[in-house]
C-alpha cells in the first residue's frame, strides 16, 4: 500500500505583453484577459481568478514603483509515494 503525503507546490506569475505567464515545475502558460481591456491590473485580476479556480492561493505580490512585477502562489497537493 502506497503512502500518501501532502506537498506544497509553488507557482509564479510574471507580466508579459498583454498577458501574465504562470510558471510551475510543470512548465509555463499564458493568461490573456478575454475582455476588451488588456491593461496590467485587469489582466492580473483575470490570471489570479483562473489560478484561484485551480486551487492556488495568493502568497505575495512584488511591485516596482507600484506596478506588479511578480506574484507568488502556492497550493497543497496529495501524492502517493
Amino acid at each position: 500500500m502506497a503512502n500518501v503525503t501532502t506537498i506544497t507546490r509553488h507557482a509564479f506569475l510574471s507580466p508579459g505583453h498583454s498577458s501574465w505567464s504562470v510558471w510551475t515545475a510543470d512548465g509555463s502558460r499564458a493568461f490573456t484577459n478575454p475582455g476588451n481591456s488588456h491593461r496590467v491590473l485587469e489582466s492580473l485580476a483575470y490570471a489570479l481568478d483562473q489560478m484561484v479556480t485551480e486551487g492556488w492561493q495568493l502568497q505575495q505580490i512584488f511591485t516596482d514603483q507600484g506596478a506588479p512585477t511578480l506574484v507568488v502562489l502556492s497550493r497543497e497537493e496529495t501524492t502517493s509515494v
